[in-house]
């Protein structure tokens, strides 16, 4: 079962840390937050069970000169 948590619907997402690196052969990365005000029925869904992130997004950005 996946369930995904949607910022648009009204849980708020709070990163304190973030780090991430890129070699030839790898993208190593560490993230570091909370996630709040996520309704109960998918907290109840989450409750009690093991649960494994499946899908991660970067945005890449040029960096300035």
């Amino acid at each position: 079962m996946e369930i995904a948590l949607r910022l648009q619907d009204g849980a708020h997402l709070e990163l304190t840390d973030i780090g991430v690196s890129t070699t030839d052969e790898m993208i190593s990365f560490s993230i570091d937050g909370r996630i709040t005000d996520v309704e109960d029925d998918v907290l109840h869904q989450f409750s009690g069970k093991h649960v494994t992130p499946v899908e991660i997004v970067f945005a890449v950005e040029e960096l300035e000169e």
